[in-house]
């Protein structure tokens, strides 16, 4: 997808999500994207965590695709980046930047974070 198709979509759905909600303040409008987000982002999580066999499907219950789980997550992330007038993509440059410098610190210890995910406590 273009980036001038992904800008579209956005403002249009953005434009919709107002008409919806009626939402009177950015900081609403915000607020209510991330909460959205944070479902999409719970949502995801789970169908990981499904996947790899970490926790079991409920009866009856449908699987998604983690494909569309992963979609919602990055649209969400786009449309609360737009409410807050953030150039994505500028953040996501400077991010990367960043961590690429972690990466080459000689004191990154990549082990350290594997092992505060241990006991996330995702097998239960």
């Amino acid at each position: 997808m273009e980036k001038k198709d992904m800008q579209k979509f956005l403002d249009t759905y953005l434009k919709k999500w107002n008409e919806t909600y009626k939402t009177q303040s950015k900081e609403m409008q915000a607020s209510l994207i991330l909460m959205k987000l944070m479902t999409k982002t719970g949502k995801l999580s789970r169908e990981v965590a499904r996947a790899f066999g970490l926790v079991s499907r409920k009866h009856l219950e449908k699987p998604s695709k983690l494909d569309s789980e992963l979609a919602g997550v990055i649209i969400y992330t786009k449309l609360l980046a737009k409410s807050l007038n953030i150039d994505i993509d500028e953040a996501l440059a400077s991010k990367m930047k960043r961590m690429e410098e972690n990466i080459n610190k000689k004191d990154y210890e990549a082990q350290g974070d594997m092992e505060d995910q241990a006991g996330c406590g995702c097998r239960e």
